[in-house]
């Protein structure tokens, strides 16, 4: 059984990890 807790960490995990791509991707491409 999946908590609203839950589903608030992984949306806060997903938003880190996508900053983090745009970061990388941004300083390959520079």
């Amino acid at each position: 059984m999946i908590t609203d807790s839950q589903i608030f960490i992984l949306l806060l995990l997903a938003l880190v990890s996508a900053v983090l791509a745009i970061r990388l991707g941004k300083s390959l491409y520079s």
